[in-house]
């Protein structure tokens, strides 16, 4: 666990110290470096809780430090994607005049976003530096394999609670919380493939789709919102119908993928929340395959 811990936070180090080589792809995955320790972090709370709540605020605290102006860079991956299942011409069209007018505005977000993050940075390395030390210091004598396994249980079981609450509710923050806890459960599954290869040969894939269909539900929220609250500004107004009811449909599609895959790894929910399912669980199975 030290291992893990010590290479996550160097991994984040590294990428930090050259951040402006490429800023977007290194202060993002300096972030997902993060995710992963405070996944591994969560392995240890049944055993060493007092640790685990002083590293996870202090990790949780460097990410929000370099919250970095990524969500327009991210929806025009997100009309990318959107534009390869349209053929007709008017929509592809408005696709095409909304992705030009979100590239035009990354770029400007992103050289604000640089202006303003370099003393944030240099101040999270400076933190990640002093923090080698007290990671291979940290008192882990009494940790056993029945913990880390404990750990892994208790992410599954919030896994399980965010599907049930997903299947209940429509709203964004319902997938939002559940996506969380399934890149949890995904990174714990990784790191305990050697106590338990099976279950992490059959977990790990299913959860790593669950999370990658999940991402781009929220990413596909954000989009919403913004077409919604700024359509003047994006300079689609004339196509902005026709574009809502494109993100839309994607939408309704992509959180019914992400609750089949979820009956996939979490098992059919109680009879509440199954009546919401966009299909049968069986046939969701089949659907997923």
């Amino acid at each position: 666990m030290r291992r893990v811990l010590l290479e996550q936070n160097d991994k984040a180090l590294v990428l930090l110290r050259d951040w402006p080589a490429d800023p977007a792809d290194r202060v993002h995955r300096a972030r997902q470096a993060f995710k992963r320790l405070r996944a591994a972090l969560r392995l240890l709370k049944s055993r060493e809780a007092y640790i685990f709540e002083v590293e996870n605020r202090f990790y949780r605290d460097q990410a929000r430090r370099l919250s970095y102006v990524r969500d327009v860079s991210a929806m025009v991956e997100v009309v990318d994607t959107l534009a390869e299942g349209v053929w007709e011409s008017l929509p592809r069209q408005s696709l095409l005049l909304l992705r030009q007018s979100l590239e035009r505005r990354a770029e400007q977000e992103a050289a604000d976003g640089i202006t303003g993050i370099s003393a944030r940075v240099a101040e999270v390395c400076d933190y990640l530096e002093r923090s080698q030390e007290r990671l291979a210091r940290l008192p882990l004598k009494g940790l056993r394999a029945k913990h880390l396994r404990r750990g892994a249980q208790r992410t599954l079981r919030r896994g399980r609670a965010g599907f049930e609450r997903a299947c209940r509710q429509s709203s964004d923050e319902a997938l939002h919380e559940w996506r969380k806890v399934v890149k949890y459960a995904m990174y714990q599954s990784g790191l305990l493939r050697d106590l338990d290869p099976e279950r992490a040969r059959v977990q790990r894939p299913a959860l790593s789709t669950l999370a990658e269909v999940l991402g781009h539900a929220q990413d596909l929220a954000v989009l919403d919102e913004l077409l919604r609250a700024q359509p003047d500004t994006l300079g689609t107004d004339l196509h902005l119908q026709r574009l809502q009811w494109i993100v839309r449909k994607a939408r309704r599609e992509t959180r019914d993928r992400a609750l089949g895959i979820g009956v996939q790894v979490f098992g059919r929910p109680d009879s509440q929340s199954a009546a919401v399912l966009p299909f049968p669980p069986r046939a969701a199975r089949r659907r997923v395959r």
